[in-house]
């Protein structure tokens, strides 16, 4: 359902609310929930939130790397180079923050001065959000034009006439491949 193109990002969301959460949370009033169930049920609330809303778990975590001292094993691990294994055969060596470059770009954020930034988590915060909204807006524009071409495109060929017409039904097809295809389910249904 969430990756489905058709779909609104608002029929997603009542879904969700709909037919997720309850199905989630049946009989909740009898559970005993611990502080470990707890953040298992926030941790799959904001899992299914991410993915409607299409936000990539590395642009969650790029604050909190940035923020981390530089002792810490995961910002060493994410912003070090390997010293062992190979790289692509002619390709330079890659790292996390490279990733990390392109997805700050994909939100308008300057991948130069996002660790300064990511230092005030508020100010972070603000960027993230700003980015996210201009990047939904953006995505929306494209799918509109995209879908404006196809329009003027399908209005645009012409028509030709069927060549290929099934003798069991009479329907008509432009190509002998769908002739093919759709004597196969006549074949079946036999």
């Amino acid at each position: 359902m969430w990756a489905r193109r058709g779909n609104k990002q608002a029929t997603k969301l009542k879904v969700y609310q709909a037919v997720v959460l309850p199905t989630l949370l049946y009989a909740c009033e009898t559970w005993t929930v611990c502080e470990r169930h707890a953040k298992i049920l926030y941790r799959f609330q904001m899992n299914c939130k991410r993915k409607l809303l299409k936000i990539k778990s590395s642009r969650h975590r790029a604050g909190h790397l940035v923020r981390m001292p530089n002792t810490r094993l995961p910002k060493r691990l994410s912003y070090g180079e390997l010293a062992e294994g190979k790289r692509l055969r002619g390709g330079q060596g890659k790292r996390y923050k490279y990733t990390l470059k392109i997805a700050l770009e994909s939100f308008e954020i300057n991948p130069d001065s996002c660790e300064t930034a990511a230092l005030n988590r508020p100010t972070w915060r603000r960027h993230i959000d700003q980015g996210a909204s201009s990047y939904e807006q953006n995505r929306i524009a494209e799918s509109r034009r995209k879908r404006e071409l196809q329009k003027i495109y399908s209005n645009s060929v012409p028509s030709t006439p069927a060549d290929h017409i099934c003798t069991t039904c009479g329907r008509a097809f432009r190509g002998r491949i769908g002739l093919i295809s759709h004597g196969r389910s006549h074949r079946w249904w036999a």
